[in-house]
């Protein structure tokens, strides 16, 4: 075995057992956001809600404040992840922020311009509508 073949295999293994351990720890962390709250709801009380053994407290609880959270943080999380790693990648340098193209700045001013149109017109707005 000739030395980039050996050299691809093992970065192959090591990318490989990163990705795995890092899915593994999203599904603990999950887990543990899903469980851990102001009311305690443990894995098996989790496991009848998804069975159809329907508690309507906890029923209410996951499904409409925990679960969409959790799936929430992890779709912003990886979503900063992949603008950083784009923003680094295109300037070619790797301390990279979103202040380089003024990126935070109109962030700021769109969020405060809803703010003051819609809020100041007692409009309703959801977060969905915010985000």
């Amino acid at each position: 075995m000739n030395l980039p073949t050996c050299i691809s295999s093992n970065r192959k293994i090591r990318y490989t057992v990163c990705f795995v351990v890092l899915v593994a720890l999203l599904v603990i962390f999950f887990t543990i956001s899903v469980c851990a709250g102001s009311v305690q709801i443990s894995i098996s009380d989790i496991l009848r809600q998804f069975r159809g053994e329907q508690d309507e407290l906890y029923a209410t609880i996951l499904f409409q404040i925990r679960i969409p959270r959790t799936f929430a943080a992890i779709l912003l999380g990886g979503a900063l992840a992949l603008s950083g790693y784009l923003l680094q990648t295109f300037f070619h340098n790797p301390i990279a922020g979103p202040f380089v193209l003024g990126i935070s700045s109109v962030a700021k001013m769109i969020v405060a311009l809803v703010m003051v149109f819609l809020l100041g017109n007692a409009i309703r707005v959801s977060s969905l509508a915010m985000i």
